[in-house]
């Protein structure tokens, strides 16, 4: 049987594609908000780029503490379905806004700074696949979805720490680009 002749079903990749051409759509808006924050503070500073996520990195752990609390089926399958959708909308934005900060950070060394970053990332997600078939067969489907939506306020944590205390951790780096000398004019 070749590749091209398997039939894999529609519920299997396509229940973030909304989510994802709507992040797709939003992204000018997000290129909008940096614009304008280069132009009020004089310079392009990294922590621009998650004017956006302030906002939408919250609808991270809302959306999967509501697909957890709405999949039993004691609703319509349809709200499920939409938290999924609101899901696939925030994690791209969310990776896009903190590859462009890391880029932003450290632009002679991006590559190596990009790579520090997902190299860890997918080992641990890679790790965590297998812990999450364990806890998917010990705990029922509303209650693992709920762990990881409680686990995932950290990331709401880690976005605001980057923002509003990100040149304070620069300063520590001796590859992180200082913005404040290059003022626009």
């Amino acid at each position: 049987m070749s590749i091209f002749t398997l039939k894999f079903p529609s519920s299997s990749s396509d229940h973030h594609t909304p989510g994802v051409t709507v992040t797709f759509c939003f992204v000018p808006v997000q290129t909008y908000l940096f614009r304008r924050d280069r132009l009020r503070h004089g310079y392009h500073r990294p922590e621009g780029r998650f004017l956006v996520s302030l906002v939408t990195v919250w609808l991270f752990p809302v959306s999967l503490l509501w697909f957890a609390f709405t999949c039993d089926g004691s609703v319509s399958y349809w709200s499920p379905v939409v938290a999924g959708g609101v899901l696939g909308f925030c994690d791209p934005l969310l990776w896009l806004a903190m590859l462009n900060y890391i880029t932003d950070s450290y632009p002679n060394v991006a590559a190596s700074a990009v790579a520090a970053f997902l190299i860890p990332s997918f080992l641990i997600a890679a790790s965590l696949a297998h812990a999450g078939v364990a806890m998917f067969a010990h705990m029922s489907v509303k209650w693992a979805f709920a762990t990881l939506g409680f686990i995932s306020f950290g990331l709401v944590a880690l976005v605001y720490v980057l923002f509003f205390f990100g040149p304070r951790l620069r300063r520590h780096s001796k590859l992180a680009r200082t913005f404040e000398q290059e003022k626009v004019g």
